[in-house]
């Protein structure tokens, strides 16, 4: 049931535990890449998750987990010039080439790949 999975139920939190004991058992590196809701992005505009992330980023910290928060590469871009389309919100190749960089130099960072 979709509250049963909620942040506020712990059942992310220990979900992300979970694979990383699984990662960990395996000697596979368990690094998260956190993206933000593509709404209220761009200049002048407020990002309404910004607690969410803050929570996140604490609760991963806690848990030894790396996160990459890609939130400040998009932040200055309109998030419609961000969108596959209107009604498909995900992240168009603007949005993944905005990223590309910070997401390979963390994970070069945190693997030594």
């Amino acid at each position: 049931k979709p509250y049963a999975a909620m942040w506020s139920q712990g059942v992310p939190q220990k979900s992300l535990r979970d694979a990383k004991a699984w990662c960990a058992e395996r000697r596979i590196p368990f690094l998260v890449v956190l993206w933000p809701f593509l709404q209220g992005l761009g200049p002048g505009r407020h990002y309404p998750f910004q607690k969410l992330h803050d929570l996140v980023a604490s609760d991963l910290a806690e848990a030894g987990i790396p996160l990459l928060d890609v939130t400040p590469w998009l932040r200055q871009t309109n998030h419609e010039d961000l969108w596959v389309t209107p009604a498909d919100m995900h992240p168009n190749p603007k949005a993944q080439r905005l990223v590309t960089d910070a997401i390979t130099s963390f994970v070069r960072a945190e693997t030594g790949w």
